[in-house]
């Protein structure tokens, strides 16, 4: 009589433990179509946060699956050879490591002058840098002041780390809202810093004032030496709300 009992416990006992595993198992099977259905809505935003060609943005897909493909060639044998809850156990680990590190990457925002002509060279010199030092920038092109705020609310929402500014933008406006939300800003002008931003850097004014001088003195005395030339190149200027100007310690010495 307790024959049936005991096989009815064990059936149960499998039973329940199985259950939790079925459900892990099919999680991690739907990690990858997920993925994949999660990405594809986002490829124009990364395209123009990026300033990527469409073709780009798709060849991430294309490596994607690529790698896909080939993980089933590696970790087949690895898990002939270790069994299926090792690597199983590490892939998951490098999967949320690598989703952490992405999730904790430094991300900059660069409002712009969408009036502006020289909008996008400022942009060019901005995406390159930040391919430089592989931060993530993402653009907001700003067509009137109406627009700032809620720029900033984006910004805030977004926790971005901090947001360059382009000079041509309504400096004292953008300035208070940076202090407002609690926001690093910078902007390639000192006046910047002068009226409430966290840092500007830009040529040295008066380096620059005393080169034009020097060149136009030579046009209007109609000299024929060369056209002049500097020992160094400008001198450029750091700008900060708790720091008065710093320059360098060179001085600009025409050559003609």
């Amino acid at each position: 009589m307790t024959l049936p009992v005991t096989a009815t416990a064990s059936a149960e006992t499998r039973t329940r433990v199985g259950w939790p595993l079925l459900v892990v198992l099919a999680t991690l099977a739907a990690v990858a179509p997920v993925a994949t259905d999660l990405y594809l809505p986002g490829f124009p935003q990364m395209g123009d946060e990026l300033g990527a060609s469409a073709s780009g943005v798709q060849l991430t897909l294309t490596t994607f699956l690529v790698g896909l493909a080939v993980g089933q060639l590696v970790m087949g044998p690895l898990s002939d050879r270790y069994g299926r809850r090792p690597p199983l156990v590490v892939s998951t680990a490098v999967c949320v490591v690598a989703g952490a590190v992405c999730a904790l990457a430094p991300n900059v925002a660069v409002l712009a002058n969408a009036t502006d002509p020289f909008t996008k060279s400022f942009l060019e010199q901005i995406r390159l840098g930040g391919q430089t030092l592989r931060l993530d920038i993402a653009t907001m092109m700003i067509t009137g002041p109406g627009e700032l705020d809620a720029a900033f609310a984006t910004i805030k929402k977004d926790a971005t780390d901090a947001v360059i500014v382009q000079p041509s933008l309504p400096r004292m406006r953008v300035a208070d809202l940076a202090l407002k939300h609690r926001v690093p800003a910078i902007a390639p002008t000192g006046a910047f810093a002068a009226v409430g931003g966290l840092a500007g850097y830009s040529a040295s004014q008066s380096e620059m004032a005393r080169r034009t001088a020097a060149i136009i003195d030579k046009i209007l005395k109609g000299t024929n030496r060369p056209t002049c030339r500097s020992s160094s190149r400008p001198n450029s200027s750091w700008r900060s709300i708790s720091r008065p100007p710093m320059r360098s310690a060179s001085t600009y010495r025409p050559h003609c």
